[in-house]
């Protein structure tokens, strides 16, 4: 995970500052969250319960309780997790590795991992359940100011035209691949989509390499 990484993506690993009383235990976060993705993947996100996490995790609920107030705020948390995991932001790259990286993390998060369908159930949440909508609205900025520095030295660098807006540059690298997942069910295995995607954004951006090549033997 990135060391920019949000502490909100991390509270599920159990190595957040401890709270008063008895010191908590990373080895315990990492039960629960080995717990929350093979709960997840078994099935319909909304039979996720704490009760199923702490038997599966071998801890008791109120253990859970203690760390997260609520099944959603775990849910949340377990599943940017996995984002954070499986979509990285790579920063030492060159700025075509770096992109297709993300359009092929998007991909596989949301096909090969739970997230693809917990995450409509999180947005859902997210409009009436405040500690939810930010822990959403926390990882989203912070993927965000990350994707931009990745995008901004390539500006710098001379690699990408010198006016790309930042800001329509993230939702464009993220906002397809979400969009055919969760809305219009549009096939995204196709193993050609990420590579597809990557070079109509490294168009849009004025990459100055030879699009034809991203992809190939990759």
């Amino acid at each position: 995970m990135s060391p920019a990484t949000s502490t909100t993506a991390s509270t599920v690993t159990g190595t957040e500052a401890p709270a008063r009383g008895r010191p908590r235990s990373a080895a315990v976060g990492e039960s629960v969250y080995t717990a929350c993705v093979e709960i997840l993947a078994e099935g319909d996100p909304r039979a996720f319960t704490i009760r199923a996490v702490a038997d599966a995790a071998g801890v008791g609920a109120a253990t859970i309780y203690r760390r997260w107030s609520s099944k959603e705020v775990l849910l949340t948390e377990t599943v940017i997790r996995l984002m954070e995991e499986h979509i990285p932001t790579i920063q030492d790259a060159p700025i075509a590795e770096g992109v297709l990286g993300l359009t092929r993390g998007w991909v596989h998060a949301l096909v090969a991992t739970p997230v693809g369908r917990a995450l409509p159930l999180i947005v859902e949440t997210a409009s009436h359940e405040p500690r939810v909508a930010e822990a959403v609205t926390e990882w989203h900025l912070d993927r965000r100011l990350r994707v931009n520095a990745m995008l901004q030295r390539a500006m710098d660098a001379g690699d990408l035209r010198p006016d790309v807006d930042l800001g329509i540059a993230v939702d464009l690298l993220g906002g397809p691949t979400f969009y055919r997942r969760v809305f219009v069910s549009l096939d995204i295995q196709a193993p050609d989509y990420p590579v597809r995607l990557a070079r109509e954004f490294l168009r849009w951006a004025g990459w100055t390499g030879d699009v034809s090549t991203v992809g190939v033997a990759s």
